[in-house]
């Protein structure tokens, strides 16, 4: 198969009170910020990944945010050639969960370190607005955060 799968995974949009959505930057890419996603493991479901992941990269647990919506299609990115890996192929096809964080004050924790780097996956987080994102994201995202900026703002209603 080599690289010539899509990497299924989940990614979760966490927004607050004024429907800012979390971003993380990066450790090894300054610069290029995501919203929290991971790969859905064997036997896993989407929603079961998407509660995983939100642990795992920002420390907060389900029982702190409300789901808003699930996004009605899989969203997908490719890579290009030169970024293609074993673990995630040509690139991702991603089944996407709106969140809004139920506690302003709760903490965001990116500081868990990745055994396999060393080092923490992110290196910073902020609140933007989706179009914020847009301009801040890898351009390789861009084919999933369009779509999703219209669906947060719809389930939003901003």
């Amino acid at each position: 198969m080599g690289s010539q799968f899509f990497r299924a995974s989940a990614g979760i949009a966490v927004v607050d009170a004024d429907s800012r959505v979390l971003a993380l930057e990066r450790y090894e890419l300054p610069g290029a910020w995501q919203m929290p996603q991971g790969g859905i493991d064997e036997g896993e479901a989407p929603a079961d990944a998407a509660r995983r992941e939100l642990t795992e990269e920002t420390g907060l647990r389900w029982d702190q945010v409300e789901l808003l919506g699930e996004h009605p299609r899989w969203l997908a990115y490719e890579l290009e050639p030169g970024m293609r890996k074993p673990d995630t192929g040509r690139g991702q096809v991603q089944k996407w969960f709106v969140v809004r964080l139920l506690t302003p004050e709760a903490r965001i924790d990116i500081g868990t370190v990745d055994a396999r780097k060393g080092h923490p996956e992110f290196r910073a987080f902020a609140w933007l607005t989706p179009a914020e994102l847009l301009t801040r994201a890898a351009p390789f995202r861009l084919p999933v955060y369009e779509p999703l900026a219209e669906y947060i703002a719809a389930v939003t209603g901003r």
